[in-house]
């Protein structure tokens, strides 16, 4: 791991299964914000260095949808110079002045690795829980810490890792989901999905699988759903 991620302190029980099994076979995370640090407060802290009122440049990406600058580095259908170019007209067109590198780079530098769901991963690989990671990401040009260009830290964690930026295509939409299910070999009622943003978490839902919402103050619950579904005891943080 990068030096500027500092992994908690974790307790963990013993390698046992609790008594009630729910015939999950799979677990799906996403990155920002599960198993990385979620990058809306670094969001907001670059909005406040700016003079910019809170949520001003997610009202931009969302503005502009799919056909916005956001979407299209996200799904890889530009590079990162053609990204900053086209984020700084869109924000620029509702009054707002930014760097489009400069809000990247806030971005990366500022993402952490959860130490607690790293170790859940460990735990339910070795029980025998197929692992997947589904992120939205993208391709940068930037000099951060550690960039979402560099997964390689991370990819040893899972048997399939899917990415918006190869498969030119984006959560929400229902393909990328079923592309992990394919990868995984796997159907999604066999499958349990964590991600921190519920809009994602509708498809995966709708087409069967087992969906958490996780959330700063919701690890505790999270946790118990991961070992109800699975069988597989889960770490505990310390206190």
């Amino acid at each position: 791991l990068p030096p500027s991620v500092q992994l908690q302190a974790i307790d963990t029980y013993h390698h046992h299964r609790p008594e009630t099994m729910a015939g999950i076979t799979g677990v799906v995370f996403d990155l920002g914000g599960v198993v990385l640090s979620s990058p809306f407060p670094a969001i907001f802290q670059y909005e406040k260095e700016k003079g910019l009122d809170k949520g001003s440049l997610a009202r931009v990406i969302l503005k502009h949808g799919d056909k916005g600058s956001f979407s299209r580095l996200e799904k890889g259908e530009i590079p990162f110079e053609d990204f900053c170019r086209l984020f700084e007209e869109e924000c620029l067109a509702s009054g707002l002045k930014v760097s489009g590198s400069e809000f990247i780079h806030q971005i990366e530098k500022n993402f952490q690795v959860n130490a607690l769901m790293v170790e859940m991963i460990k735990k339910l690989k070795a029980a025998g829980i197929k692992t997947a990671a589904l992120t939205n990401n993208w391709y940068s040009s930037n000099k951060a810490d550690w960039s979402v260009d560099d997964l390689s830290h991370l990819r040893p964690l899972f048997d399939v890792v899917v990415e918006s930026r190869v498969e030119n295509v984006a959560k929400p939409d229902p393909k990328i989901y079923k592309i992990v299910c394919t990868k995984l070999n796997l159907e999604p009622n066999q499958m349990m999905y964590l991600d921190d943003i519920g809009s994602n978490l509708t498809p995966a839902k709708r087409m069967g699988m087992h969906t958490v919402k996780v959330t700063p103050t919701n690890i505790a619950d999270v946790i118990k759903q991961v070992e109800k579904a699975t069988g597989v005891r889960m770490p505990r943080a310390k206190m």
